[in-house]
Protein backbone atom coordinates (compact mmCIF):
# COMPACT_ATOMS: atom_id res chain seq x y z
CA UNK A 1 0.00 0.00 0.00
CA UNK A 2 1.32 3.40 -1.34
CA UNK A 3 -1.31 5.63 0.99
CA UNK A 4 0.21 7.28 3.58
CA UNK A 5 -1.74 10.07 5.05
CA UNK A 6 -4.62 12.85 4.62
CA UNK A 7 -4.16 16.24 3.88
CA UNK A 8 -6.67 18.89 4.18
CA UNK A 9 -6.91 20.85 0.51
CA UNK A 10 -7.47 23.96 1.78
CA UNK A 11 -4.49 25.21 4.17
CA UNK A 12 -2.11 21.56 3.92
CA UNK A 13 -2.44 20.16 7.61
CA UNK A 14 -1.44 16.67 7.53
CA UNK A 15 -3.38 13.78 9.54
CA UNK A 16 -2.82 10.15 9.90
CA UNK A 17 -4.62 7.53 7.87
CA UNK A 18 -7.84 7.23 9.65
CA UNK A 19 -11.40 8.32 9.39
CA UNK A 20 -12.11 11.46 9.20
CA UNK A 21 -14.33 13.88 7.31
CA UNK A 22 -12.70 17.35 7.29
CA UNK A 23 -10.17 19.51 8.80
CA UNK A 24 -9.78 20.23 12.41
CA UNK A 25 -7.97 23.95 11.89
CA UNK A 26 -10.15 25.29 8.88
CA UNK A 27 -12.86 22.70 7.58
CA UNK A 28 -10.91 22.04 4.42
CA UNK A 29 -11.84 18.78 2.20
CA UNK A 30 -9.64 16.13 3.22
CA UNK A 31 -7.62 14.15 0.60
CA UNK A 32 -5.38 10.96 0.75
CA UNK A 33 -1.47 10.90 0.31
CA UNK A 34 0.47 8.80 -1.46
CA UNK A 35 4.07 8.18 -1.72
CA UNK A 36 4.15 8.93 -5.45
CA UNK A 37 8.02 8.22 -5.83
CA UNK A 38 7.54 4.37 -4.68
CA UNK A 39 4.71 4.43 -6.95
CA UNK A 40 6.53 5.86 -9.89
CA UNK A 41 8.71 2.79 -9.62
CA UNK A 42 6.14 0.24 -9.69
CA UNK A 43 4.22 0.00 -13.36
CA UNK A 44 0.80 -0.70 -12.96
CA UNK A 45 0.12 -3.15 -16.06
CA UNK A 46 3.29 -5.44 -15.23
CA UNK A 47 2.11 -5.13 -11.63
CA UNK A 48 -1.68 -6.10 -12.54
CA UNK A 49 0.13 -9.17 -14.35
CA UNK A 50 0.01 -10.94 -11.50
CA UNK A 51 -3.38 -10.28 -9.78
CA UNK A 52 -5.99 -12.99 -9.51
CA UNK A 53 -8.42 -10.35 -8.45
CA UNK A 54 -11.18 -9.34 -10.10
CA UNK A 55 -12.43 -5.66 -10.65
CA UNK A 56 -11.10 -2.43 -9.12
CA UNK A 57 -9.63 -4.47 -6.09
CA UNK A 58 -6.92 -5.89 -8.28
CA UNK A 59 -5.72 -1.68 -7.51
CA UNK A 60 -5.37 -2.60 -3.93
CA UNK A 61 -1.78 -1.67 -3.68
CA UNK A 62 -3.34 1.76 -4.91
CA UNK A 63 -5.88 1.96 -2.73
CA UNK A 64 -5.84 3.31 1.37
CA UNK A 65 -6.97 0.00 2.46
CA UNK A 66 -4.15 -1.88 4.56
CA UNK A 67 -5.32 -5.19 5.07
CA UNK A 68 -6.87 -7.40 2.55
CA UNK A 69 -9.24 -8.85 4.94
CA UNK A 70 -11.20 -5.75 5.22
CA UNK A 71 -11.94 -5.43 2.07
CA UNK A 72 -15.81 -5.77 1.31
CA UNK A 73 -16.80 -6.51 -2.63
CA UNK A 74 -19.24 -7.64 -4.82
CA UNK A 75 -16.68 -7.63 -8.03
CA UNK A 76 -17.42 -3.99 -8.78
CA UNK A 77 -15.17 -2.52 -11.19
CA UNK A 78 -13.83 -3.85 -14.30
CA UNK A 79 -17.01 -2.34 -16.28
CA UNK A 80 -16.86 -2.74 -20.47
CA UNK A 81 -15.22 -0.08 -22.33
CA UNK A 82 -17.69 0.56 -25.62
CA UNK A 83 -16.06 2.12 -28.80
CA UNK A 84 -19.04 4.18 -30.18
CA UNK A 85 -18.17 4.74 -34.24
CA UNK A 86 -21.04 6.35 -35.56
CA UNK A 87 -21.86 8.16 -32.14
CA UNK A 88 -18.27 9.38 -32.78
CA UNK A 89 -18.93 10.19 -36.18
CA UNK A 90 -21.60 12.69 -35.36
CA UNK A 91 -19.05 14.64 -33.19
CA UNK A 92 -16.21 14.12 -35.63
CA UNK A 93 -14.35 12.18 -33.50
CA UNK A 94 -12.69 8.97 -34.56
CA UNK A 95 -12.06 7.39 -31.34
CA UNK A 96 -14.92 7.26 -29.09
CA UNK A 97 -15.77 5.65 -26.05
CA UNK A 98 -18.33 5.17 -23.46
CA UNK A 99 -17.57 2.87 -19.96
CA UNK A 100 -20.49 1.85 -19.34
CA UNK A 101 -20.44 2.20 -15.08
CA UNK A 102 -24.52 0.54 -15.16
CA UNK A 103 -22.61 -3.12 -15.02
CA UNK A 104 -21.33 -2.49 -11.26
CA UNK A 105 -23.33 -5.03 -8.81
CA UNK A 106 -25.62 -2.38 -7.68
CA UNK A 107 -26.01 -0.44 -11.22
CA UNK A 108 -24.02 2.35 -10.86
CA UNK A 109 -20.40 4.04 -10.42
CA UNK A 110 -21.34 4.55 -6.50
CA UNK A 111 -20.28 0.57 -6.10
CA UNK A 112 -16.18 1.89 -6.58
CA UNK A 113 -16.41 4.40 -3.64
CA UNK A 114 -18.69 2.47 -1.45
CA UNK A 115 -16.67 -0.38 -1.48
CA UNK A 116 -13.48 1.51 -0.63
CA UNK A 117 -14.86 3.75 1.95
CA UNK A 118 -16.81 0.72 3.61
CA UNK A 119 -13.81 -1.44 3.71
CA UNK A 120 -12.17 1.22 5.69
CA UNK A 121 -15.23 1.42 8.01
CA UNK A 122 -14.20 -2.53 8.77
CA UNK A 123 -10.40 -1.98 8.96
CA UNK A 124 -11.63 0.64 11.74
CA UNK A 125 -13.93 -1.95 13.51
CA UNK A 126 -16.97 0.23 12.65
CA UNK A 127 -20.09 -2.16 12.61
CA UNK A 128 -22.44 0.46 11.54
CA UNK A 129 -22.58 2.92 8.40
CA UNK A 130 -24.89 5.60 7.30
CA UNK A 131 -25.32 8.28 4.12
CA UNK A 132 -27.14 10.32 3.03
CA UNK A 133 -28.67 9.85 -0.63
CA UNK A 134 -31.03 10.47 -3.22
CA UNK A 135 -30.90 6.90 -4.31
CA UNK A 136 -28.00 4.83 -5.94
CA UNK A 137 -25.72 5.72 -3.10
CA UNK A 138 -27.92 4.90 -0.60
CA UNK A 139 -28.70 1.37 -2.41
CA UNK A 140 -25.47 0.54 -2.71
CA UNK A 141 -24.26 1.52 1.18
CA UNK A 142 -27.28 -0.80 1.56
CA UNK A 143 -25.69 -4.07 -0.38
CA UNK A 144 -22.22 -3.44 0.90
CA UNK A 145 -22.91 -3.08 4.10
CA UNK A 146 -25.09 -6.27 4.15
CA UNK A 147 -22.44 -8.27 2.74
CA UNK A 148 -19.91 -6.71 5.33
CA UNK A 149 -22.84 -7.58 8.02
CA UNK A 150 -23.10 -4.45 8.98
CA UNK A 151 -25.90 -1.89 9.75
CA UNK A 152 -26.45 0.64 6.95
CA UNK A 153 -28.68 3.79 8.24
CA UNK A 154 -29.87 5.51 4.90
CA UNK A 155 -31.62 8.80 4.85
CA UNK A 156 -33.27 10.14 1.92
CA UNK A 157 -35.23 12.90 0.43
CA UNK A 158 -39.15 12.42 0.69
CA UNK A 159 -38.82 12.51 -3.50
CA UNK A 160 -36.45 9.98 -3.22
CA UNK A 161 -37.57 7.42 -6.66
CA UNK A 162 -39.86 4.44 -4.92
CA UNK A 163 -37.85 1.76 -6.80
CA UNK A 164 -34.49 3.01 -4.97
CA UNK A 165 -36.05 2.84 -1.96
CA UNK A 166 -37.46 -0.60 -2.48
CA UNK A 167 -33.95 -2.01 -3.30
CA UNK A 168 -32.70 -0.16 0.00
CA UNK A 169 -35.09 -2.07 1.80
CA UNK A 170 -34.43 -5.36 0.12
CA UNK A 171 -30.93 -5.26 0.59
CA UNK A 172 -31.59 -4.61 4.83
CA UNK A 173 -30.97 -0.80 5.26
CA UNK A 174 -32.68 1.37 7.57
CA UNK A 175 -34.10 3.80 5.79
CA UNK A 176 -35.62 7.37 6.68
CA UNK A 177 -37.15 9.63 4.71
CA UNK A 178 -36.63 13.50 5.38
CA UNK A 179 -39.35 15.69 4.78
CA UNK A 180 -36.62 18.18 3.24
CA UNK A 181 -33.91 18.39 0.58
CA UNK A 182 -30.72 16.25 0.02
CA UNK A 183 -28.52 19.22 2.12
CA UNK A 184 -30.82 18.36 5.04
CA UNK A 185 -30.05 14.57 4.46
CA UNK A 186 -26.32 15.48 4.55
CA UNK A 187 -26.64 18.02 7.51
CA UNK A 188 -28.79 15.17 9.79
CA UNK A 189 -26.40 12.16 8.38
CA UNK A 190 -23.50 14.10 9.90
CA UNK A 191 -24.59 14.92 12.84
CA UNK A 192 -25.93 10.85 13.40
CA UNK A 193 -22.93 10.01 12.62
CA UNK A 194 -20.68 12.15 15.52
CA UNK A 195 -23.20 11.50 18.10
CA UNK A 196 -23.22 7.58 17.68
CA UNK A 197 -19.47 7.62 15.89
CA UNK A 198 -21.17 5.34 12.84
CA UNK A 199 -18.51 5.48 9.64
CA UNK A 200 -20.63 8.14 7.23
CA UNK A 201 -20.01 6.88 4.17
CA UNK A 202 -21.64 10.39 2.01
CA UNK A 203 -18.85 11.23 -0.40
CA UNK A 204 -19.55 14.02 -1.70
CA UNK A 205 -17.26 16.59 0.15
CA UNK A 206 -16.68 14.54 2.75
CA UNK A 207 -15.30 11.03 3.49
CA UNK A 208 -11.91 10.67 1.42
CA UNK A 209 -11.52 6.79 1.50
CA UNK A 210 -15.09 6.98 -0.81
CA UNK A 211 -13.53 9.02 -3.46
CA UNK A 212 -10.31 7.01 -3.61
CA UNK A 213 -12.64 4.16 -5.28
CA UNK A 214 -13.75 6.23 -8.16
CA UNK A 215 -10.04 7.26 -9.59
CA UNK A 216 -10.05 2.93 -10.66
CA UNK A 217 -12.34 4.06 -13.68
CA UNK A 218 -8.94 6.47 -14.63
CA UNK A 219 -6.56 3.10 -13.81
CA UNK A 220 -8.74 0.74 -15.87
CA UNK A 221 -9.16 3.17 -18.72
CA UNK A 222 -5.11 3.34 -18.77
CA UNK A 223 -5.06 -0.22 -19.38
CA UNK A 224 -7.94 -0.94 -21.69
CA UNK A 225 -6.79 1.95 -24.13
CA UNK A 226 -2.87 1.41 -23.55
CA UNK A 227 -2.48 5.31 -22.32
CA UNK A 228 -4.12 8.21 -21.28
CA UNK A 229 -6.93 8.82 -22.85
CA UNK A 230 -7.08 13.45 -24.83
CA UNK A 231 -10.24 13.88 -23.08
CA UNK A 232 -12.51 12.49 -20.36
CA UNK A 233 -16.16 13.68 -19.97
CA UNK A 234 -17.91 13.16 -17.14
CA UNK A 235 -21.89 13.62 -16.04
CA UNK A 236 -22.53 15.16 -12.69
CA UNK A 237 -25.76 15.61 -11.48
Amino acid sequence: MFATKLRCLRCGKEYPLLIKYNCSKCKGILDVEYDYEAMKKKEIGSHLSIRKDKGMWKFRDFLPIRNKESIVTLREGDTPLFRCERLGALMNLRNFYLKDETRNPTGSFKDRPVSCAISKAKEEGKNTVITSSSGNAGVAVASYAAKAAMKAVILVPSTTPRNKLLSILCSGGILIKIKGTTSDCFNLTAELSRKYEWANLTSTFLNPFATEGDKTIAYELYLELGGAPDWIVVPIG
